[in-house]
């Protein structure tokens, strides 16, 4: 091993290391993951029955149309579909990080 790649392996077991430690103390504060990363994200797979095409929102923000698999934060999440000629439908939903959630719908006509 060269000089150079010594140096560069040592900085990354360092790194490895610093991540590895600031992880295991947030866990020890109580928090499930590292204030320092971005949330931890869940899935919903969103599917209708009669009428595909449903505009999906999520918490209020259109976020495609189904049939669709919609990556979301996890935790706590409002889930509305629309389509000219059926009645709205929502649901909350409690997605737990890296968790893919199946949601069948069946539209109806109001």
């Amino acid at each position: 091993m060269t000089a150079s790649s010594l140096r560069v392996f040592a900085s990354r077991v360092l790194l490895g290391a610093f991540l590895f430690g600031a992880l295991g103390a947030a866990e020890e504060d109580g928090l499930p993951f590292s204030p320092a990363l971005p949330p931890p994200m869940g899935r919903i797979d969103i599917e209708t029955t009669g009428a595909d095409g449903a505009q999906i929102y999520v918490d209020g923000e259109l976020s495609g149309t189904t049939p669709e698999i919609v990556t979301v934060d996890s935790g706590e999440r409002v889930i509305v579909l629309k389509k000219d000629g059926f009645a709205d439908f929502e649901q909350r939903l409690t997605i737990a990080p890296l968790e893919t959630q199946t949601l069948h719908v069946e539209m109806v006509r109001p």
